[in-house]
């Protein structure tokens, strides 16, 4: 009776213990998102390629240039499931007009503001949204800060087209050039997070997602990647080892032209 009755304190304190508070932000949990879970991410299908964009509102879709550059409206399909190689074609929505920044540079060195917005035929979908990622802004982020890459690109396991959320770690706001100009601050700059992923191959046009109180917001458009492995072997490279820096392209660089787009 005496080492049950120990056992049962030993519990409540541990569990008092674990309740606390704690620095450390919440953890996603790790496996296929739901189509609830950031209900604005969906997936690109741009008839070649992959991609992820953003519902930014009921018909309007944000995601990077390069993954629209070339490609007529009607090659562009889009859809909220999070697993999009088991739906069929009515969970898509046809996109009609798309409209890429005039800042954009198609050169692999230099490819300035990388993002483009696309308009759907229909707000429409068999996931039904009633809310969509806001604009917010990259302003007073701290070094190691915790974002999250939401999107469909490769994971750690080697599995592909699947909506996923990736910890990655604030660094830095970098320079970002473009056309006529020099953007001190266009780049957020992002390194592996706990987990030890980024963003990579199927990631393209995903939001750099910060959480707030009033809720998350979209700070940055995934852009492009950079790390020793991917560069020496590409064949070889993964999330995982590949890549180890992340570059978005920052919310305050488009958010005027998005915003402003004659539609």
């Amino acid at each position: 009776m005496i080492l049950l009755l120990r056992f049962f304190i030993l519990t409540i304190v541990l569990t008092l213990i674990g309740c606390g508070h704690s620095n450390e932000p919440e953890r996603k949990p790790p496996g296929i998102l739901s189509a609830a879970e950031y209900a604005g991410v969906g997936f690109l299908d741009t008839t070649d390629a992959v991609c992820t964009g953003t519902l930014i509102s009921a018909r309007i879709v944000l995601t990077a240039g390069h993954c629209v550059i070339g490609r007529k409206a009607s090659q562009l399909h889009f859809t909220l499931s999070p697993e999009p190689l088991k739906v069929t074609d009515s969970a898509y929505a046809d996109a009609i007009r798309v409209a890429i920044h005039p800042q954009y540079n198609d050169k692999e060195e230099t490819p300035g503001v990388d993002v483009a917005a696309i308009q759907l035929s229909s707000p429409t979908y068999d996931y039904a949204v009633t809310s969509f990622l806001a604009l917010g802004s990259e302003q007073g982020l701290v070094a190691g800060s915790p974002l999250w890459n939401i999107g469909y690109g490769e994971n750690w396991d080697g599995s592909h087209a699947l909506k996923r959320a990736k910890e990655v770690s604030f660094q830095d706001l970098t320079e970002l050039v473009t056309l006529t100009a020099l953007l001190p601050k266009g780049l957020v700059q992002v390194a592996r997070g706990r987990g030890g992923e980024i963003g990579c191959g199927g990631d393209s046009g995903s939001p750099l997602i910060r959480e707030s109180p009033s809720g998350p917001a979209i700070i940055g458009v995934y852009s492009t990647s950079e790390g020793s492995a991917n560069k020496r072997a590409p064949e070889k490279s993964d999330c995982r080892h590949g890549i180890t820096t992340g570059y978005y392209i920052a919310v305050d660089s488009f958010k005027a032209w998005v915003e402003h787009l004659n539609w």
